[in-house]
C-alpha cells in the first residue's frame, strides 16, 4: 500500500488532507527537521506583565527524523524502537485530538544525535504528530502540532515552525510573538565543544535577574528589527549576546574560543545551544572572502583540538516575497 508523503512544512489551517477525504486511514510517512539549538533564550512578558520562558530556534534542515504510522485498528500505538517513548506518547495524544479511534504501528528513525541540543526528541514528536494526522486524512497547523508536543515531552523546540520566526513559549507550546517573517540569510560553522549530554527536562529553572530579563526585553526587540530588516549582523548580535547570558545557567566552556574565531576570521557573531552543547561560528553569506573566511575559521579551531565541523546555510528570500524561505545545504559535513 503507498504511503503518503508529506513535505512537514507548517499548515496555516486545519484541514482535510485532499487526496484522503471519504478515505480509510492508511499507513502515513512524515518528517521533521533538527534545529541547531537557539538564537534568543529566555523569559519575557506574555502580553499581561507575567514572565514566560521562550526561544527563538536555529532550524538545521540538514539533519530529520522520519516516522511511518500505520493504523491497524488496535487499541494501543506500538513504537519501534521501544524506548521513543515520548514519540508512542505523541501518537497517543494525537489520536486523541483527531477524536479517532484505533491505534497502530508507529516507527521512527532519525539521524540527530541526542542530549546535544539538537531538538532530537521534538524531531521524533513531530514527525510523529504530522504522520498519524496525514494517516487519518489531516494536516495539523503547527500551532497545534506545538500544543501536542509539549503534551508529549513537556518542552519542546520550535522546529515545527520550519524557518517562520516566531518567539515560542516552549514549555506552554504557543506562540509568543510572530515574528513577522523568515528568518534573515546566515551561513553557519558548526561544533561540539564536548560535555557531558544535557537532558532538557532535568535542568533546573533558570533564575534570571531584573537586569538580564531587562537585556532580554531588549534582546527580543532587536530581533524583531533583524527579521524585519532581513539583517543577519543584527541577528548575530541578539545570538551573540544571548549565549553570553545563558553561561551563567549552562556554561560552554567553548565559547570564549568560538567568540574569539568569530573575531578572527570576520564571522558576525556567535550562537550556542541553550540546553545542549552545540556551538557555532555566523557568517554574512554575502560577505566577500566567504570561504576563505570559513577556510581560516576551521584552522583556528582546528590549531585549538577542534577537529570536527560542519556548515549548513539557512537561505531566505527577498524579505518581500511569498514565498516560503529555502534552506540549503553548502560543503555539509555530517555530525
Amino acid at each position: 500500500m503507498a504511503m503518503p508523503v508529506g513535505s512537514g512544512a507548517p499548515e496555516q489551517h486545519s484541514r482535510p488532507h485532499p487526496a484522503a477525504v471519504g478515505a480509510v486511514a492508511v499507513p502515513a510517512l512524515e518528517t521533521a527537521i533538527a534545529h541547531h539549538g537557539e538564537l534568543l533564550q529566555g523569559v519575557f512578558d506574555r502580553g499581561d506583565g507575567e514572565l514566560t520562558h521562550a526561544v527563538v530556534s536555529l532550524p538545521y534542515p540538514s539533519l530529520r527524523a522520519s516516522a511511518v504510522f500505520v493504523p491497524n485498528g488496535t487499541p494501543r500505538v506500538r513504537v519501534s524502537p521501544a524506548w521513543k517513548v515520548k514519540a508512542g506518547r505523541a501518537a497517543e495524544e494525537t489520536l486523541h485530538r483527531l477524536r479517532v479511534g484505533g491505534g497502530g504501528l508507529l516507527s521512527v528513525h532519525s539521524a540527530i544525535p541526542t542530549e546535544r541540543g539538537l531538538g532530537s526528541s521534538t524531531a521524533d514528536v513531530v514527525s510523529t504528530i504530522r504522520a498519524v494526522a496525514s494517516a487519518h486524512g489531516r494536516r495539523l497547523p503547527a500551532e497545534e502540532v506545538a500544543r501536542i508536543a509539549v503534551l508529549a515531552e513537556g518542552a519542546a523546540d520550535g522546529i515545527m515552525f520550519g524557518h517562520r520566526a516566531v518567539l515560542y513559549a516552549n514549555r506552554d507550546g504557543t506562540v509568543l510573538e510572530d515574528l513577522g517573517g523568515p528568518l534573515p540569510s546566515l551561513e553557519v560553522l558548526g561544533l561540539d565543544a564536548g560535555g557531558p549530554g544535557v537532558d532538557t527536562l532535568e535542568l533546573p529553572a533558570f533564575d534570571y535577574s531584573p537586569d538580564q530579563i531587562e537585556s532580554l526585553r531588549v534582546l527580543r526587540a532587536t530581533m524583531r528589527r533583524a527579521v524585519a530588516g532581513g539583517d543577519c549582523a543584527l541577528l548575530a548580535e541578539v545570538a551573540t549576546a544571548s549565549a553570553r547570558i545563558n553561561q551563567r545557567f549552562l556554561p560552554q566552556e567553548g565559547l570564549p574560543l568560538v567568540e574569539a574565531v568569530c573575531r578572527d576570521s570576520g564571522g558576525v557573531g556567535v550562537q550556542a545551544a541553550h540546553s545542549g552543547r552545540v556551538l557555532a561560528v555566523l557568517f554574512d553569506p554575502a560577505a566577500p572572502g566567504l570561504e576563505s573566511r570559513i577556510d581560516h575559521a576551521r584552522a583556528r579551531l582546528a590549531r585549538n583540538g577542534v577537529d570536527r565541523t560542519w556548515r549548513f546555510r539557512l537561505e531566505s528570500p527577498n524579505p518581500r516575497g511569498t514565498t516560503a524561505p529555502l534552506c540549503q545545504e553548502c560543503c555539509e559535513e555530517p555530525l
